[in-house]
Formats: structure tokens, sequence, C-alpha cells
């Protein structure tokens, strides 16, 4: 089960957070950062991803995904719209900083 039928999956319950989570994984392929911490990046993706697709996603594991994907909100704005709605779907916290223009 990849990151991008979990995608699909998200989708169908919830249009805008799975469209959120496309662009959001693209951004995050296509920022120049060490290649170490876009393997964190990525993991943290992936199990956030994996969570909200679960028929009942536990908030605080998305919130503690969230916790490492937000650190780098500023360098990929999709990013940004992520936390908005996954605040809005599981009452977390969304620790947003503005991208960098």
């Amino acid at each position: 089960n990849t990151i991008v039928d979990r995608e699909a999956s998200i989708n169908a319950h919830n249009s805008q957070l799975g469209n959120a989570l496309k662009q959001g994984r693209q951004a995050i392929e296509g920022l120049q950062i060490d290649p170490d911490e876009k393997k964190e990046l990525l993991s943290a993706y992936g199990k956030l991803t994996e969570e909200v697709a679960k028929e009942k996603p536990k908030p605080g594991l998305v919130q503690l995904f969230w916790n490492t994907i937000s650190t780098f909100t500023a360098k990929a704005a999709p990013l940004v719209q992520i936390g908005v709605l996954l605040a809005q779907a599981f009452g977390i916290i969304a620790h947003t900083a503005a991208p960098k223009t």
C-alpha cells in the first residue's frame, strides 16, 4: 500500500485533504534539502497518510507525524494547507510557518 494509494483512499473520503496530500508529497519530493532530512520527512509523511487513511485515525498520531512535517512548511507552501485541513478534520494543532517568498 503506497503513499499514492493511500492518497487515493483519503481522496475518496475527503477530496480536499487527498488533493492537499498529493500536492504536499510533490512539494516534498522537490525540496532541495539534506537527503537524510528528506528521507525522515518522507517517512513521517508516509506514516501520516497511512494513519489518515484508516477508518478511525488516531488524532494523537496524526499530531505526532504532523509535528515532524510542519517544521518544513516554510520551505514547501503546499504543506501549510495540509496543516489547516488536518486541524479541521482531526482537531490537531497545525503549527505551520508561513512559506518564505
